[in-house]
């Protein structure tokens, strides 16, 4: 699987682990390749929306993928974590959560 470059530096002793993935298994923080978009942060927990079906919230508003639970994706996350500190730093538009308000 070809590595996924990071649109900024990470931080001193983190690192980018690629990997295949199903929708069930994406998490908040992971980033997944959606041909013809580019690469796209995942920002909460897939939800159902029918029992063969998820919706993956995605960083931007109100956008998110439907796919079936065991759809494979190539995924990457950043090790150690980052979405932690990311997710309680306050911001005025978004209030950390990475959409708008």
């Amino acid at each position: 699987m070809p590595q996924i470059p990071a649109a900024m530096p990470l931080p001193p002793g983190h690192t980018l682990v690629p990997s295949e993935m199903t929708t069930a298994d994406l998490a908040p923080g992971m980033s997944i390749r959606v041909r013809g978009y580019g690469t796209l942060t995942i920002a909460a927990r897939p939800l159902p929306v029918s029992p063969d079906l998820l919706a993956v919230p995605l960083g931007w508003e109100r956008l998110a993928v439907l796919a079936h639970p065991s759809a494979c994706w190539d995924a990457q996350a950043v090790t150690p974590s980052l979405w932690q500190a990311w997710k309680h730093r306050d911001c005025r538009a978004c209030g950390g959560t990475g959409r708008a308000a």
